[in-house]
Protein backbone atom coordinates (compact mmCIF):
# COMPACT_ATOMS: atom_id res chain seq x y z
CA UNK A 1 0.00 0.00 0.00
CA UNK A 2 1.12 3.59 -1.19
CA UNK A 3 0.43 6.08 1.44
CA UNK A 4 -3.05 4.62 1.79
CA UNK A 5 -5.48 5.19 5.06
CA UNK A 6 -5.51 2.18 7.17
CA UNK A 7 -7.93 -0.46 6.25
CA UNK A 8 -8.79 -2.85 8.36
CA UNK A 9 -10.66 -6.68 7.21
CA UNK A 10 -10.54 -9.55 10.20
CA UNK A 11 -10.68 -12.88 7.12
CA UNK A 12 -11.35 -15.63 9.96
CA UNK A 13 -9.77 -13.87 13.09
CA UNK A 14 -11.88 -13.57 16.39
CA UNK A 15 -14.42 -10.82 16.69
CA UNK A 16 -15.32 -10.26 12.95
CA UNK A 17 -17.55 -7.54 13.31
CA UNK A 18 -21.11 -7.98 11.90
CA UNK A 19 -24.36 -5.98 11.55
CA UNK A 20 -28.07 -6.84 11.06
CA UNK A 21 -29.23 -4.22 8.66
CA UNK A 22 -33.37 -5.03 8.23
CA UNK A 23 -33.38 -2.78 4.62
CA UNK A 24 -31.46 -4.05 2.70
CA UNK A 25 -33.10 -3.51 -1.17
CA UNK A 26 -31.56 -7.33 -2.31
CA UNK A 27 -32.64 -10.11 -0.71
CA UNK A 28 -30.38 -12.45 -1.11
CA UNK A 29 -26.67 -12.57 -2.74
CA UNK A 30 -28.16 -14.50 -5.99
CA UNK A 31 -30.46 -11.27 -6.71
CA UNK A 32 -27.79 -8.76 -6.17
CA UNK A 33 -25.72 -10.36 -8.88
CA UNK A 34 -28.05 -10.86 -11.22
CA UNK A 35 -28.63 -7.22 -10.76
CA UNK A 36 -25.06 -6.23 -11.57
CA UNK A 37 -25.71 -7.20 -15.79
CA UNK A 38 -26.01 -2.83 -16.96
CA UNK A 39 -22.47 -2.72 -14.90
CA UNK A 40 -20.78 -6.21 -16.19
CA UNK A 41 -21.83 -5.02 -19.70
CA UNK A 42 -21.41 -1.89 -19.79
CA UNK A 43 -17.55 -2.31 -19.19
CA UNK A 44 -17.87 -5.27 -21.74
CA UNK A 45 -19.06 -2.67 -24.51
CA UNK A 46 -16.21 -0.50 -23.25
CA UNK A 47 -13.35 -2.85 -23.30
CA UNK A 48 -14.83 -5.14 -26.25
CA UNK A 49 -14.15 -8.51 -24.47
CA UNK A 50 -15.61 -10.66 -22.74
CA UNK A 51 -13.40 -10.96 -19.62
CA UNK A 52 -12.75 -7.28 -17.83
CA UNK A 53 -10.85 -6.96 -14.49
CA UNK A 54 -11.03 -8.19 -11.49
CA UNK A 55 -10.51 -3.90 -10.53
CA UNK A 56 -13.76 -3.30 -12.75
CA UNK A 57 -15.61 -6.23 -10.88
CA UNK A 58 -15.17 -4.87 -8.04
CA UNK A 59 -16.49 -1.64 -9.01
CA UNK A 60 -19.73 -2.82 -10.24
CA UNK A 61 -20.09 -4.65 -6.88
CA UNK A 62 -19.45 -1.29 -5.20
CA UNK A 63 -21.69 0.77 -7.77
CA UNK A 64 -24.91 -1.57 -7.09
CA UNK A 65 -24.28 -2.95 -3.31
CA UNK A 66 -24.66 -0.98 -0.17
CA UNK A 67 -21.49 -1.05 0.72
CA UNK A 68 -20.35 1.46 3.68
CA UNK A 69 -17.06 2.91 5.61
CA UNK A 70 -16.47 3.95 8.92
CA UNK A 71 -13.82 6.20 9.24
CA UNK A 72 -12.28 6.31 13.10
CA UNK A 73 -8.76 7.60 14.49
CA UNK A 74 -7.06 8.15 11.02
CA UNK A 75 -8.13 4.81 10.01
CA UNK A 76 -11.00 3.26 7.84
CA UNK A 77 -13.12 -0.31 8.22
CA UNK A 78 -15.10 -0.95 5.30
CA UNK A 79 -18.20 -3.13 5.83
CA UNK A 80 -19.61 -5.49 2.78
CA UNK A 81 -23.30 -6.57 2.35
CA UNK A 82 -24.18 -10.22 2.78
CA UNK A 83 -27.69 -10.12 1.42
CA UNK A 84 -27.92 -13.96 1.74
CA UNK A 85 -27.64 -12.87 5.99
CA UNK A 86 -28.83 -9.69 5.59
CA UNK A 87 -26.48 -8.29 7.63
CA UNK A 88 -23.09 -5.94 6.93
CA UNK A 89 -19.64 -7.96 8.07
CA UNK A 90 -15.94 -7.02 7.64
CA UNK A 91 -14.81 -10.13 6.76
CA UNK A 92 -12.65 -10.46 3.55
CA UNK A 93 -14.10 -13.43 2.73
CA UNK A 94 -17.59 -12.19 1.67
CA UNK A 95 -15.83 -9.71 -0.51
CA UNK A 96 -13.68 -12.49 -2.19
CA UNK A 97 -16.76 -14.69 -2.33
CA UNK A 98 -18.68 -12.02 -4.22
CA UNK A 99 -16.21 -11.67 -6.84
CA UNK A 100 -15.36 -15.10 -7.53
CA UNK A 101 -19.68 -16.07 -7.94
CA UNK A 102 -19.79 -12.89 -10.18
CA UNK A 103 -16.48 -13.88 -12.37
CA UNK A 104 -18.57 -17.42 -12.46
CA UNK A 105 -22.08 -16.32 -13.10
CA UNK A 106 -20.54 -13.61 -16.10
CA UNK A 107 -18.12 -15.94 -17.48
CA UNK A 108 -15.22 -13.59 -16.47
CA UNK A 109 -13.00 -16.09 -15.28
CA UNK A 110 -8.92 -14.90 -14.53
CA UNK A 111 -6.64 -15.90 -12.04
CA UNK A 112 -8.16 -14.47 -8.75
CA UNK A 113 -6.12 -14.61 -5.29
CA UNK A 114 -7.63 -13.36 -2.22
CA UNK A 115 -4.13 -10.79 -2.20
CA UNK A 116 -5.05 -9.55 -5.67
CA UNK A 117 -9.03 -9.14 -4.26
CA UNK A 118 -7.71 -7.61 -0.96
CA UNK A 119 -5.05 -5.00 -3.07
CA UNK A 120 -7.86 -4.07 -5.47
CA UNK A 121 -10.71 -3.55 -3.31
CA UNK A 122 -8.12 -1.45 -1.11
CA UNK A 123 -7.59 0.97 -3.75
CA UNK A 124 -11.20 1.14 -4.89
CA UNK A 125 -13.73 1.52 -1.97
CA UNK A 126 -10.83 5.22 -1.82
CA UNK A 127 -13.32 6.53 -3.86
CA UNK A 128 -15.60 7.37 -1.01
CA UNK A 129 -18.45 8.06 -3.73
CA UNK A 130 -19.43 4.65 -3.78
CA UNK A 131 -19.77 3.79 0.24
CA UNK A 132 -21.82 4.92 2.35
CA UNK A 133 -20.10 6.74 5.10
CA UNK A 134 -21.42 5.50 8.61
CA UNK A 135 -20.27 6.73 12.13
CA UNK A 136 -20.25 5.38 15.61
CA UNK A 137 -23.16 6.41 18.18
CA UNK A 138 -22.04 8.57 20.85
CA UNK A 139 -21.10 7.03 24.18
CA UNK A 140 -24.46 7.43 26.19
CA UNK A 141 -26.64 5.64 22.68
CA UNK A 142 -27.21 1.82 22.85
CA UNK A 143 -29.48 -0.40 20.83
CA UNK A 144 -31.64 -2.41 23.14
CA UNK A 145 -34.37 -5.24 21.47
CA UNK A 146 -37.01 -2.67 22.07
CA UNK A 147 -35.32 0.59 20.01
CA UNK A 148 -32.07 2.93 20.91
CA UNK A 149 -31.65 3.88 24.55
CA UNK A 150 -30.48 7.23 25.73
CA UNK A 151 -28.31 6.98 28.76
CA UNK A 152 -28.45 10.21 29.40
CA UNK A 153 -31.71 10.91 29.44
CA UNK A 154 -33.20 7.61 30.16
CA UNK A 155 -35.71 7.53 26.88
CA UNK A 156 -36.17 5.72 24.22
CA UNK A 157 -35.96 7.65 21.07
CA UNK A 158 -35.32 7.20 17.48
CA UNK A 159 -32.17 8.70 17.13
CA UNK A 160 -30.42 6.95 13.80
CA UNK A 161 -28.57 9.85 12.13
CA UNK A 162 -25.53 12.40 13.56
CA UNK A 163 -26.19 16.18 12.86
CA UNK A 164 -24.65 16.09 9.86
CA UNK A 165 -26.72 13.67 8.83
CA UNK A 166 -24.46 10.44 8.90
CA UNK A 167 -25.89 7.20 9.89
CA UNK A 168 -25.08 5.80 13.37
CA UNK A 169 -23.39 2.57 12.71
CA UNK A 170 -24.38 -0.07 16.05
CA UNK A 171 -22.20 -3.12 15.81
CA UNK A 172 -24.10 -5.06 18.56
CA UNK A 173 -27.82 -4.84 19.33
CA UNK A 174 -28.06 -5.99 23.17
CA UNK A 175 -30.26 -8.81 24.21
CA UNK A 176 -31.89 -6.90 26.46
CA UNK A 177 -34.34 -3.43 27.38
CA UNK A 178 -33.56 -0.99 30.06
CA UNK A 179 -36.66 -0.74 32.19
CA UNK A 180 -37.72 0.89 35.49
CA UNK A 181 -37.16 -0.58 38.26
CA UNK A 182 -40.50 -1.31 39.23
CA UNK A 183 -41.32 -2.96 35.92
CA UNK A 184 -38.56 -5.84 36.82
CA UNK A 185 -39.81 -8.97 38.68
CA UNK A 186 -38.67 -8.77 42.40
CA UNK A 187 -37.12 -11.81 42.62
CA UNK A 188 -34.67 -11.00 39.68
CA UNK A 189 -33.25 -7.70 41.35
CA UNK A 190 -33.23 -9.45 44.50
CA UNK A 191 -31.07 -12.42 42.96
CA UNK A 192 -28.75 -10.21 41.16
CA UNK A 193 -28.19 -8.03 44.52
CA UNK A 194 -27.35 -11.10 46.29
CA UNK A 195 -25.05 -12.70 43.61
CA UNK A 196 -23.11 -9.15 43.24
CA UNK A 197 -23.20 -8.30 47.37
CA UNK A 198 -21.02 -11.61 47.47
CA UNK A 199 -18.30 -10.99 44.74
CA UNK A 200 -18.19 -7.43 47.29
CA UNK A 201 -17.96 -9.80 50.00
CA UNK A 202 -20.19 -6.63 51.44
CA UNK A 203 -18.12 -4.10 51.14
CA UNK A 204 -19.55 -0.77 49.71
CA UNK A 205 -16.64 0.50 47.65
CA UNK A 206 -16.22 -3.18 46.05
CA UNK A 207 -19.83 -3.09 45.28
CA UNK A 208 -19.79 0.55 44.05
CA UNK A 209 -16.36 -0.30 41.96
CA UNK A 210 -18.15 -3.15 40.27
CA UNK A 211 -21.49 -1.27 39.63
CA UNK A 212 -19.33 1.48 37.90
CA UNK A 213 -17.32 -0.75 36.02
CA UNK A 214 -19.84 -2.13 34.13
CA UNK A 215 -21.54 0.81 33.31
CA UNK A 216 -18.48 2.13 32.04
CA UNK A 217 -18.26 -1.08 29.75
CA UNK A 218 -21.44 0.01 28.37
CA UNK A 219 -21.12 3.33 27.76
CA UNK A 220 -16.84 2.84 27.13
CA UNK A 221 -15.12 4.74 29.00
CA UNK A 222 -11.96 5.46 28.87
CA UNK A 223 -10.50 5.97 32.71
CA UNK A 224 -6.85 5.91 31.72
CA UNK A 225 -5.98 3.03 33.83
CA UNK A 226 -5.59 -0.54 33.69
CA UNK A 227 -7.98 -2.56 35.78
CA UNK A 228 -6.29 -5.72 37.26
CA UNK A 229 -8.53 -8.24 39.39
CA UNK A 230 -6.35 -10.81 41.12
CA UNK A 231 -8.21 -13.80 42.94
CA UNK A 232 -7.94 -17.44 43.12
CA UNK A 233 -10.38 -19.71 40.60
CA UNK A 234 -14.05 -20.47 40.50
CA UNK A 235 -14.16 -17.32 42.95
CA UNK A 236 -16.69 -16.11 40.50
CA UNK A 237 -14.00 -12.65 38.80
CA UNK A 238 -14.39 -14.44 34.97
CA UNK A 239 -18.24 -14.40 35.59
CA UNK A 240 -17.79 -10.84 36.15
CA UNK A 241 -16.07 -10.02 33.61
CA UNK A 242 -18.67 -12.23 31.49
CA UNK A 243 -20.95 -9.58 32.19
CA UNK A 244 -18.38 -6.82 31.55
CA UNK A 245 -18.54 -8.22 28.11
CA UNK A 246 -21.98 -8.55 27.71
CA UNK A 247 -22.36 -4.83 28.59
CA UNK A 248 -19.45 -4.04 26.52
CA UNK A 249 -21.38 -6.20 23.54
CA UNK A 250 -20.08 -9.26 22.11
CA UNK A 251 -18.10 -7.44 19.16
CA UNK A 252 -17.45 -4.14 21.13
CA UNK A 253 -15.16 -6.25 22.72
CA UNK A 254 -11.45 -7.92 22.22
CA UNK A 255 -10.33 -11.00 23.97
CA UNK A 256 -6.73 -9.78 24.68
CA UNK A 257 -4.50 -10.68 28.21
CA UNK A 258 -1.37 -8.54 28.86
CA UNK A 259 0.92 -11.17 27.49
CA UNK A 260 -0.68 -11.15 24.22
CA UNK A 261 0.55 -7.07 23.63
CA UNK A 262 3.94 -8.08 22.24
CA UNK A 263 2.12 -10.59 19.75
CA UNK A 264 1.83 -8.21 16.76
CA UNK A 265 -1.24 -10.84 15.06
CA UNK A 266 -3.11 -10.22 18.14
CA UNK A 267 -2.51 -6.81 19.46
CA UNK A 268 -2.96 -5.18 16.08
CA UNK A 269 -7.08 -6.24 16.19
CA UNK A 270 -7.46 -3.80 18.74
CA UNK A 271 -10.19 -1.58 16.92
CA UNK A 272 -11.26 1.80 17.73
CA UNK A 273 -15.15 0.62 18.87
CA UNK A 274 -14.14 -1.70 21.57
CA UNK A 275 -15.47 -0.92 24.22
CA UNK A 276 -13.53 -3.56 26.41
CA UNK A 277 -10.09 -5.00 26.11
CA UNK A 278 -10.85 -7.96 28.37
CA UNK A 279 -8.25 -10.92 29.64
CA UNK A 280 -9.40 -13.28 31.38
CA UNK A 281 -5.78 -15.62 31.93
CA UNK A 282 -2.63 -13.68 32.33
CA UNK A 283 0.62 -16.40 31.99
CA UNK A 284 1.43 -17.94 35.61
CA UNK A 285 5.09 -15.71 36.89
CA UNK A 286 4.68 -13.74 33.59
CA UNK A 287 7.17 -11.19 33.51
CA UNK A 288 5.92 -7.50 31.76
CA UNK A 289 9.13 -7.21 29.08
CA UNK A 290 9.74 -3.94 27.50
CA UNK A 291 8.09 -3.86 24.70
CA UNK A 292 4.80 -5.11 26.95
CA UNK A 293 5.06 -2.25 29.23
CA UNK A 294 5.79 0.63 26.21
CA UNK A 295 2.73 -0.32 24.55
CA UNK A 296 1.03 -1.14 28.03
CA UNK A 297 1.77 2.82 29.02
CA UNK A 298 1.19 4.31 25.54
CA UNK A 299 -2.56 2.47 25.00
CA UNK A 300 -3.58 3.59 28.53
CA UNK A 301 -2.65 6.83 28.15
CA UNK A 302 -5.04 7.31 24.90
CA UNK A 303 -2.04 7.52 22.64
CA UNK A 304 -1.56 5.60 19.40
CA UNK A 305 0.64 2.51 19.21
CA UNK A 306 1.94 2.07 15.88
CA UNK A 307 2.88 -1.30 15.10
CA UNK A 308 5.02 -2.33 12.04
CA UNK A 309 3.82 -5.04 9.32
CA UNK A 310 5.84 -6.71 6.43
CA UNK A 311 5.17 -4.99 2.70
CA UNK A 312 2.58 -2.67 4.49
CA UNK A 313 2.61 0.69 6.03
CA UNK A 314 2.22 0.50 9.55
CA UNK A 315 -1.15 0.22 11.44
CA UNK A 316 -2.07 2.52 14.19
CA UNK A 317 -3.36 1.52 17.56
CA UNK A 318 -5.26 3.11 19.65
CA UNK A 319 -8.19 2.61 22.63
CA UNK A 320 -10.54 4.81 24.23
CA UNK A 321 -12.45 1.95 26.25
CA UNK A 322 -12.35 0.22 29.62
CA UNK A 323 -9.72 -2.18 29.91
CA UNK A 324 -9.56 -5.19 32.98
CA UNK A 325 -7.09 -8.15 33.07
CA UNK A 326 -7.87 -10.89 35.27
CA UNK A 327 -5.02 -12.78 37.04
CA UNK A 328 -4.57 -15.52 39.99
CA UNK A 329 -1.27 -14.32 40.12
CA UNK A 330 -0.14 -10.82 39.88
CA UNK A 331 2.41 -10.44 37.24
CA UNK A 332 6.39 -9.37 37.24
CA UNK A 333 7.12 -5.93 36.42
CA UNK A 334 10.08 -5.38 34.41
CA UNK A 335 9.47 -1.41 35.33
CA UNK A 336 8.29 -0.66 38.76
CA UNK A 337 7.37 3.14 39.81
CA UNK A 338 4.63 5.44 39.63
CA UNK A 339 4.89 5.48 35.99
CA UNK A 340 3.73 1.37 36.59
CA UNK A 341 1.53 2.10 39.81
CA UNK A 342 -0.33 5.42 38.04
CA UNK A 343 -1.70 3.26 35.15
CA UNK A 344 -2.85 0.21 37.39
CA UNK A 345 -6.36 -0.58 39.62
CA UNK A 346 -5.84 -3.23 41.01
CA UNK A 347 -8.54 -5.46 42.93
CA UNK A 348 -8.24 -8.18 45.46
CA UNK A 349 -11.38 -10.31 44.59
CA UNK A 350 -13.26 -12.62 46.99
CA UNK A 351 -11.83 -16.25 48.12
CA UNK A 352 -15.38 -17.51 47.67
CA UNK A 353 -15.14 -20.58 45.44
CA UNK A 354 -18.12 -20.62 43.43
CA UNK A 355 -17.22 -23.76 41.38
CA UNK A 356 -16.87 -26.75 43.93
CA UNK A 357 -20.49 -27.41 45.80
CA UNK A 358 -20.87 -27.26 49.27
CA UNK A 359 -18.04 -26.05 50.42
CA UNK A 360 -19.59 -23.08 51.76
CA UNK A 361 -23.17 -23.32 52.46
CA UNK A 362 -24.39 -19.72 51.50
CA UNK A 363 -22.59 -20.43 48.21
CA UNK A 364 -24.46 -23.46 47.67
CA UNK A 365 -28.12 -21.18 48.36
CA UNK A 366 -26.73 -18.61 46.18
CA UNK A 367 -25.91 -21.15 43.42
CA UNK A 368 -29.79 -22.95 44.31
CA UNK A 369 -30.72 -19.36 44.13
CA UNK A 370 -29.88 -18.02 40.59
CA UNK A 371 -31.29 -21.51 38.91
CA UNK A 372 -34.58 -21.24 41.04
CA UNK A 373 -35.35 -17.40 39.86
CA UNK A 374 -33.81 -17.29 36.55
CA UNK A 375 -34.37 -21.12 34.83
CA UNK A 376 -30.03 -21.50 34.56
CA UNK A 377 -26.52 -21.36 36.16
CA UNK A 378 -25.12 -18.39 36.23
CA UNK A 379 -22.08 -19.48 33.84
CA UNK A 380 -25.13 -20.23 31.27
CA UNK A 381 -26.76 -16.60 31.77
CA UNK A 382 -23.93 -14.25 31.80
CA UNK A 383 -22.27 -16.44 28.48
CA UNK A 384 -22.09 -12.95 25.83
CA UNK A 385 -21.78 -15.49 22.86
CA UNK A 386 -25.65 -16.98 23.49
CA UNK A 387 -28.75 -14.92 22.98
CA UNK A 388 -31.72 -16.71 25.35
CA UNK A 389 -35.10 -15.62 26.33
CA UNK A 390 -33.27 -16.68 29.87
CA UNK A 391 -30.64 -14.07 29.08
CA UNK A 392 -32.84 -11.36 28.01
CA UNK A 393 -34.41 -11.48 31.64
CA UNK A 394 -31.28 -12.02 33.40
CA UNK A 395 -29.82 -8.78 31.88
CA UNK A 396 -32.37 -6.62 31.15
CA UNK A 397 -32.35 -7.14 35.03
CA UNK A 398 -28.99 -6.44 35.87
CA UNK A 399 -28.88 -3.18 33.56
CA UNK A 400 -32.29 -1.99 35.12
CA UNK A 401 -30.44 -2.16 38.64
CA UNK A 402 -27.29 -0.98 37.42
CA UNK A 403 -28.83 2.51 35.80
CA UNK A 404 -31.82 2.80 39.24
CA UNK A 405 -31.30 5.81 40.66
CA UNK A 406 -28.66 7.16 38.41
CA UNK A 407 -28.28 10.40 37.22
CA UNK A 408 -25.32 10.86 35.38
CA UNK A 409 -23.14 8.42 33.33
CA UNK A 410 -19.60 7.35 35.36
CA UNK A 411 -16.69 9.21 34.63
CA UNK A 412 -13.26 8.58 34.85
CA UNK A 413 -12.64 10.90 38.12
CA UNK A 414 -15.41 8.15 40.00
CA UNK A 415 -12.73 5.88 39.50
CA UNK A 416 -10.10 8.00 41.48
CA UNK A 417 -11.88 7.14 44.74
CA UNK A 418 -11.06 3.05 43.93
CA UNK A 419 -7.51 4.04 43.41
CA UNK A 420 -7.42 5.02 46.47
CA UNK A 421 -9.46 2.60 48.87
CA UNK A 422 -7.36 -0.16 46.86
CA UNK A 423 -4.13 1.16 46.86
CA UNK A 424 -2.57 -0.86 49.76
CA UNK A 425 -4.00 -3.87 48.12
CA UNK A 426 -1.54 -2.71 44.75
CA UNK A 427 1.21 -2.12 47.16
CA UNK A 428 1.22 -5.44 48.97
CA UNK A 429 0.62 -7.10 45.50
CA UNK A 430 3.62 -5.59 44.10
CA UNK A 431 5.77 -6.61 47.24
CA UNK A 432 4.70 -10.02 46.76
CA UNK A 433 5.58 -10.42 43.23
CA UNK A 434 9.38 -9.58 43.70
CA UNK A 435 11.54 -10.50 41.07
CA UNK A 436 15.29 -11.39 40.65
CA UNK A 437 15.61 -7.85 39.83
CA UNK A 438 13.90 -7.11 43.55
CA UNK A 439 16.21 -9.63 44.90
CA UNK A 440 19.81 -8.44 43.70
CA UNK A 441 18.74 -4.62 44.36
CA UNK A 442 17.98 -5.95 48.14
CA UNK A 443 21.19 -7.54 48.18
CA UNK A 444 22.91 -4.15 47.12
CA UNK A 445 21.06 -2.43 49.76
CA UNK A 446 21.62 -4.77 52.77
CA UNK A 447 25.38 -4.58 51.47
CA UNK A 448 26.13 -0.97 51.60
CA UNK A 449 25.93 -0.25 48.00
CA UNK A 450 23.68 2.63 48.48
CA UNK A 451 26.17 3.83 51.67
CA UNK A 452 28.55 4.79 49.12
CA UNK A 453 29.15 8.36 47.55
CA UNK A 454 29.31 6.84 43.96
CA UNK A 455 27.10 3.79 42.69
CA UNK A 456 28.89 2.71 39.64
CA UNK A 457 25.69 1.45 37.12
CA UNK A 458 27.73 -0.13 34.92
CA UNK A 459 29.75 -2.52 37.20
CA UNK A 460 26.43 -3.10 39.42
CA UNK A 461 24.80 -4.36 35.88
CA UNK A 462 27.69 -6.79 35.30
CA UNK A 463 27.56 -7.68 38.77
CA UNK A 464 23.42 -8.50 38.08
CA UNK A 465 24.38 -10.21 35.42
CA UNK A 466 26.47 -12.57 37.41
CA UNK A 467 23.94 -12.71 40.67
CA UNK A 468 20.84 -14.37 37.21
CA UNK A 469 23.37 -16.94 36.14
CA UNK A 470 23.86 -18.02 39.89
CA UNK A 471 20.28 -18.06 40.84
CA UNK A 472 18.18 -18.11 37.54
CA UNK A 473 20.50 -20.30 35.40
CA UNK A 474 19.21 -20.06 31.64
CA UNK A 475 17.22 -16.80 32.58
CA UNK A 476 18.59 -13.83 30.40
CA UNK A 477 19.21 -10.68 32.03
CA UNK A 478 17.14 -7.44 31.13
CA UNK A 479 18.86 -4.74 28.87
CA UNK A 480 21.03 -2.03 30.95
CA UNK A 481 18.69 0.77 30.13
CA UNK A 482 15.36 -1.30 31.87
CA UNK A 483 17.65 -2.25 34.68
CA UNK A 484 18.74 1.31 35.16
CA UNK A 485 15.27 2.50 35.15
CA UNK A 486 14.51 -0.08 38.00
CA UNK A 487 17.08 1.32 39.62
CA UNK A 488 16.63 4.63 39.68
CA UNK A 489 13.69 4.46 41.86
CA UNK A 490 15.38 2.97 44.80
CA UNK A 491 18.43 5.61 44.37
CA UNK A 492 16.25 8.56 44.57
CA UNK A 493 14.81 7.24 47.70
CA UNK A 494 18.52 7.06 48.94
CA UNK A 495 19.34 10.83 48.20
CA UNK A 496 20.91 9.84 44.76
CA UNK A 497 20.63 12.52 42.08
CA UNK A 498 19.05 10.57 39.39
CA UNK A 499 18.26 13.47 36.75
CA UNK A 500 21.91 13.96 36.55
CA UNK A 501 23.71 10.94 35.58
CA UNK A 502 27.49 11.11 34.86
CA UNK A 503 30.39 9.32 33.23
CA UNK A 504 33.51 8.73 35.30
CA UNK A 505 36.82 6.73 35.50
CA UNK A 506 37.05 4.30 38.17
CA UNK A 507 40.84 3.25 37.81
CA UNK A 508 41.65 5.54 41.18
CA UNK A 509 38.61 5.81 42.96
CA UNK A 510 39.23 6.18 46.38
CA UNK A 511 37.56 3.61 48.77
CA UNK A 512 35.51 6.14 50.38
CA UNK A 513 34.11 7.39 47.47
CA UNK A 514 33.05 3.76 46.06
CA UNK A 515 34.29 0.29 47.08
CA UNK A 516 35.63 -0.37 43.44
CA UNK A 517 37.39 -3.64 44.29
CA UNK A 518 34.14 -5.60 45.43
CA UNK A 519 33.69 -5.59 41.79
CA UNK A 520 36.50 -7.34 41.34
CA UNK A 521 36.30 -9.67 43.64
CA UNK A 522 39.22 -8.17 46.33
CA UNK A 523 41.49 -7.81 42.85
CA UNK A 524 43.84 -4.39 42.54
CA UNK A 525 42.49 -3.40 39.15
CA UNK A 526 46.02 -3.60 37.92
CA UNK A 527 45.51 -7.46 38.67
CA UNK A 528 42.74 -7.88 36.05
CA UNK A 529 43.20 -9.47 33.06
CA UNK A 530 42.92 -7.19 29.84
CA UNK A 531 40.36 -9.48 28.56
CA UNK A 532 38.09 -9.13 31.50
CA UNK A 533 34.66 -7.31 30.95
CA UNK A 534 35.25 -5.76 34.10
CA UNK A 535 39.09 -4.43 33.18
CA UNK A 536 37.34 -3.31 30.44
CA UNK A 537 34.62 -1.25 31.81
CA UNK A 538 36.46 0.42 34.30
CA UNK A 539 39.31 1.09 32.15
CA UNK A 540 37.14 3.39 30.48
CA UNK A 541 34.33 5.84 31.87
CA UNK A 542 31.52 3.99 33.13
CA UNK A 543 28.34 6.00 34.04
CA UNK A 544 27.54 6.56 38.08
CA UNK A 545 24.96 8.19 40.39
CA UNK A 546 26.11 10.72 43.28
CA UNK A 547 25.07 11.61 46.52
CA UNK A 548 27.36 13.63 47.71
CA UNK A 549 25.90 13.90 51.71
CA UNK A 550 27.05 10.67 52.36
CA UNK A 551 29.39 9.91 55.05
CA UNK A 552 31.77 7.21 55.11
CA UNK A 553 33.76 5.50 58.07
CA UNK A 554 37.41 6.24 56.47
CA UNK A 555 36.36 10.06 55.68
CA UNK A 556 39.02 12.50 56.59
CA UNK A 557 42.16 10.61 56.02
CA UNK A 558 44.55 10.38 52.62
CA UNK A 559 43.99 7.39 50.22
CA UNK A 560 46.99 6.44 51.43
CA UNK A 561 45.73 6.19 55.11
CA UNK A 562 42.71 4.46 53.50
CA UNK A 563 45.41 1.50 51.99
CA UNK A 564 47.29 1.58 55.29
CA UNK A 565 43.86 1.22 57.47
CA UNK A 566 42.28 -1.80 55.66
CA UNK A 567 45.36 -3.56 55.12
CA UNK A 568 45.93 -3.15 59.63
CA UNK A 569 42.27 -4.55 59.44
CA UNK A 570 42.97 -7.36 57.34
CA UNK A 571 46.26 -8.18 58.94
CA UNK A 572 44.41 -7.95 62.73
CA UNK A 573 41.68 -10.69 61.21
CA UNK A 574 43.86 -13.03 59.67
CA UNK A 575 42.88 -12.21 56.15
CA UNK A 576 44.74 -11.40 53.02
CA UNK A 577 43.87 -8.31 51.18
CA UNK A 578 41.84 -9.72 48.30
CA UNK A 579 40.09 -11.44 51.23
CA UNK A 580 39.21 -8.14 52.94
CA UNK A 581 38.46 -6.05 49.60
CA UNK A 582 36.04 -9.25 47.99
CA UNK A 583 34.19 -8.10 51.05
CA UNK A 584 30.59 -6.53 50.64
CA UNK A 585 30.99 -2.48 51.58
CA UNK A 586 28.81 -2.24 55.00
CA UNK A 587 30.59 -6.20 56.13
CA UNK A 588 33.91 -4.03 55.71
CA UNK A 589 32.62 -1.30 57.71
CA UNK A 590 31.26 -3.78 60.08
CA UNK A 591 34.57 -5.72 60.82
CA UNK A 592 36.49 -2.03 60.86
CA UNK A 593 34.15 -1.00 63.56
CA UNK A 594 34.21 -4.55 65.72
CA UNK A 595 38.14 -4.34 65.44
CA UNK A 596 40.98 -2.11 67.43
CA UNK A 597 42.82 -0.80 64.03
Amino acid sequence: MVGLDVVYFYGKLVNSLTSTNKHFKFQSNQEFYDALSDEIEKYQRLLSRKRIGTNLIIASLLAVGEFSVLKSGGSKTYFIPDYDKQEYTSELDTMINHVLRVSKQYELYGLLTSKDIERIFEVEVLDDRLVEEIVLPPSHLIKCKSGIFNLNTMLYEDTTTDKNGKRYFFPHTYNFDVKAIHEINPEFISTIEAIHNRWSIDDPIKMKFIKKTLLACLCGLDIHRQIVIEGTGGNGKSTFLDECKAMAGPVQYLDINLHDYDTNSIFELIRPYHKLLAGDDLTTNWVMNGLVTTRFKQLVMGKIVYVDRKYKDALAIQHTGMRIQLTNDFMRLVERGSAIEDRLLFVQWTSDNFREVNTDIEVDELRKLVISTFGASLDVLVNSSLETDLQYNYYTALVSWLLDGQYRLPVKSDFDEFVVAFNGELKQAMSDSADIVDDFIADCEASGVFKQRLVPVTLLYLKYCDYVSIHNPGAKPMRTQLFTARLKPVLKENGYDVLNQLRQRFTKVPFTDCHVREYTDGLELSDLNVNDKRYKAIKSTISVFKNPNVKNFLDGLSVEEQTEKLNELAALNGMKDTELYALPFSEIEKLYNETNV
